[in-house]
């Protein structure tokens, strides 16, 4: 992560396309960080995964948007700190935050947003409701299920990956939006996402139509 992040520097709050020579280290060290924190989820490490999910969110902060897919991201990754930890009302407020800020980016049209953020947006809001909807499904409020509110987050996720990460995964522009600076985007927002390989998913399916 040291190596990522030397030598380089950002504007505060995101002075830059994510794309350019001055902001891809950003993207970089988020993604390490990411990988860090799931490697510690992976091995039950819950001390080195709040810490890895914390500088991911801080480095976002601190040099992303306030409505970028890795700053949204990050958030969703310490509602998943907070979940682990038993705190169900932090994870679900972080949850919440993530989730509705990454609808709007995916929508499309909100202030401060750009459209070829849509793609990682789709799949980082996929991520985060399914994350979301597996903490509702364990817990109560006022001695109430909240099966039914889980259910209607699955729902959602199961529709968005039929409809925005389809296109994502198997149309010609994905094959553009890969081929960036620094390995591409898929490489530096999924790809740490999770430990599927999403620039191999992206080209099989691609190389399938």
């Amino acid at each position: 992560v040291e190596e990522v992040h030397g030598g380089q520097s950002g504007g505060q709050g995101g002075g830059g396309e994510e794309g350019s020579d001055g902001a891809s280290w950003v993207l970089r060290g988020v993604a390490a960080h990411w990988r860090l924190h799931h490697a510690a989820v992976d091995a039950s490490d819950s001390k080195r995964s709040r810490e890895a999910a914390e500088a991911a969110a801080e480095l976002a902060k601190a040099y992303l948007p306030p409505l970028h897919p890795c700053l949204l991201g990050s958030v969703a990754r310490l509602g998943l700190v907070m979940a682990e930890a038993g705190d169900a009302i932090s994870a679900e407020g972080l949850y919440r935050s993530a989730t509705d800020d990454l609808a709007k980016v995916v929508a499309g049209g909100a202030d401060g947003t750009q459209a070829s953020w849509r793609p990682a947006a789709s799949v980082e809001l996929h991520s985060s409701l399914l994350a979301y909807a597996s903490l509702l499904s364990r817990i109560e409020w006022n001695g109430k299920s909240r099966v039914a509110a889980a259910a209607a987050l699955y729902s959602q996720a199961q529709q968005l990956a039929a409809g925005e990460m389809a296109q994502v995964l198997a149309t010609a522009a994905a094959r553009e939006h890969v081929s960036g600076v620094a390995g591409g985007a898929v490489e530096m927002w999924y790809g740490a996402t999770t430990g599927l390989d999403m620039m191999h998913l992206v080209w099989q399916q691609l190389d399938t139509k």
